[in-house]
């Protein structure tokens, strides 16, 4: 009986031995997640985002200067270029989200002097992909901001990066790349599972091209600022709307024959686009925004409150008619021909 209760303890030991070292594991892992830092610039971990937040007023000044910009030598048009990236997810029922994102090149193009006229060269990007859960849209939103990221770092050459201005009604977005926080490069640590997140490594090369070039374009910057989703009958920001519907259209097209919403409305339009990879990314020269759209933009993290005085049915109609304006300027600008 001696020696069998003598068996009895040591297995007891050796479980509890066990179930120890199992703690102590997982509070390592745990302690590893929460505080490592992913932000690997010129060799170095730190802790600051890949990014910076900036209010959405700043962000419609920073477009409106650039428009306003008189340019001058070819140099100080480099160094006053100003990508803007405007992305928004569409989620399904059945698991499915529509992505769509829109690469606006401010004042791409010279002026046109018939008309006194400047343009904007504009990148579409469209893709369709499954989401593990239906009802959580956060994950399909930072998709969509990532499809924007490795357009540009594809398709839109360093000089015309020098900076990046991204666009995002979705709070998770901001979260994500930039922290969150306003003092973030002090306060933030960022966990170690994003280190291997393919749309985070994005954000990182898209920094990284900024920091290698610091000496040739100093004021290269990666910006990002929260764009509001329009829910009223008033004109949005066009570039969120349109994103909006493209992405909403999307999700019901497989990504085979996502060519097929870029169904022209005219042939002048057509011989205006320029298939940048076929068949979901399209690049046209388009007007520039409007005073409007960064009326919009600029009054985005300001918390209006609409007073509700019209009858349901007239509120719907007219917000009907606003998406038809949004849907006609998309056919008119960026030469897409869509359901009215």
């Amino acid at each position: 009986m001696v020696g069998v209760n003598v068996m009895i303890m040591s297995r007891k030991e050796w479980n509890s031995k066990f179930l120890l070292n199992i703690f102590l594991i997982a509070v390592i892992l745990r302690l590893e997640l929460t505080h490592s830092l992913v932000n690997h610039v010129s060799g170095e971990l730190k802790t600051c985002p890949v990014c910076e937040r900036i209010s959405s007023l700043d962000a419609a000044s920073l477009i409106e200067n650039a428009y306003r910009s008189d340019g001058g030598s070819e140099r100080a048009r480099t160094q006053q270029s100003l990508l803007v990236i405007t992305s928004d997810a569409s989620r399904g029922a059945n698991k499915i989200s529509g992505l769509s994102s829109i690469l606006r090149e401010i004042k791409f193009i010279e002026k046109n002097l018939a008309n006194d006229t400047y343009f904007d060269r504009v990148t579409l990007s469209t893709r369709r992909i499954h989401t593990q859960n239906a009802r959580d849209i956060s994950k399909s939103e930072v998709a969509a901001a990532a499809l924007g990221i490795k357009t540009a770092l594809k398709h839109i050459p360093i000089e015309n990066r020098v900076q990046v201005l991204l666009l995002t009604d979705s709070s998770s977005v901001l979260d994500f790349f930039c922290g969150g926080s306003d003092d973030a490069c002090n306060n933030i640590h960022i966990p170690a599972s994003l280190l291997n997140n393919p749309h985070y490594k994005a954000m990182q090369s898209l920094l990284k091209d900024a920091m290698d070039n610091a000496n040739e374009s100093p004021g290269m910057r990666i910006l990002m600022a929260k764009v509001k989703s329009n829910k009223v009958e008033t004109d949005g920001f066009f570039d969120h709307e349109a994103n909006d519907i493209l992405a909403s259209i999307v999700r019901s097209i497989s990504n085979k024959r996502i060519g097929e919403i870029y169904s022209f409305t005219s042939a002048d339009r057509e011989s205006r686009h320029e298939i940048v990879e076929a068949p979901s990314t399209r690049r046209i020269v388009a007007p520039t925004l409007r005073s409007q759209d960064l009326d919009f933009l600029a009054l985005s993290e300001e918390k209006v409150r609409h007073k509700h005085n019209k009858p349901q049915v007239i509120m719907k109609r007219e917000r009907g008619d606003r998406l038809l304006r949004c849907k006609q300027r998309i056919m008119d600008e960026l030469g897409i021909q869509l359901e009215t």
